[in-house]
């Protein structure tokens, strides 16, 4: 009896070791997905980036517009309900938006000052006076749940999507934002130069990616 309640136990104790193994095996998997790709990283920086640039109440609504589209797509991705999105259509989207943020958040930082100094004057005075100096919060959640969406997408399709996936991927894509935004917070005074550097070069690695330019 003794024989046989100590293999029970041995083997309830093997089994519950490797349930905790394999729920930190896919934590840990959904966590490292999104740092594996440059496109992911940059875009994160990005939206964490942006919102410096909004006032205080508003800031949250971008990170919070760009996870739920996010864990959105993860959930019609685990039940095989991505509407007519294929891969090449997902990298794309990925893509658009590495550049689109990159270019927001010049855009965001005083067009002006922003643009390089061989720019034509006469082309920054038209584009300074015709657009605003900021783009509103509606239009910024619009683009960002777009956003969002695809790169939910991407995971959704390289990753079996389970529940520890999923919070794996949802807190290093907040990582990702909080990076961002206290990069941005930083050097938004003294060292601004080094996050318009880095939302320019997001643009142009971006451009290339859309011509199969970039690594």
């Amino acid at each position: 009896m003794r024989k046989i309640l100590s293999i029970l136990v041995m083997s309830l104790l093997s089994q519950s070791a490797f349930a905790h193994s394999d729920l930190v095996a896919t934590l840990m998997a959904g966590l490292i997905h999104p740092l594996s790709g440059w496109d992911h990283i940059l875009a994160m920086a990005l939206v964490g980036m942006l919102m410096v640039h909004y006032p205080m109440r508003q800031r949250l609504l971008l990170p919070l517009t760009f996870v739920a589209a996010f864990l959105l797509a993860l959930v019609l991705g685990s039940i095989n309900a991505l509407p007519l999105l294929n891969l090449s259509m997902i990298n794309s989207g990925i893509l658009w938006s590495v550049m689109l943020l990159g270019s927001l958040l010049v855009w965001q930082m005083s067009l002006a000052k922003s643009l390089p100094k061989f720019f034509p004057k006469l082309l920054t005075k038209l584009l300074t006076k015709s657009l605003p100096k900021s783009l509103p919060i509606p239009y910024c959640l619009m683009f960002l749940s777009v956003f969002g969406f695809f790169h939910g997408a991407a995971h959704a399709i390289e990753l079996e999507v389970q529940t520890n996936v999923t919070l794996g991927l949802m807190l290093a894509t907040i990582g990702l934002h909080l990076a961002g935004y206290l990069v941005a917070s930083f050097t938004q005074h003294q060292y601004q130069w080094i996050t318009r550097s880095f939302a320019w070069l997001a643009s142009l690695v971006g451009l290339l990616g859309l011509f199969g330019l970039a690594f």
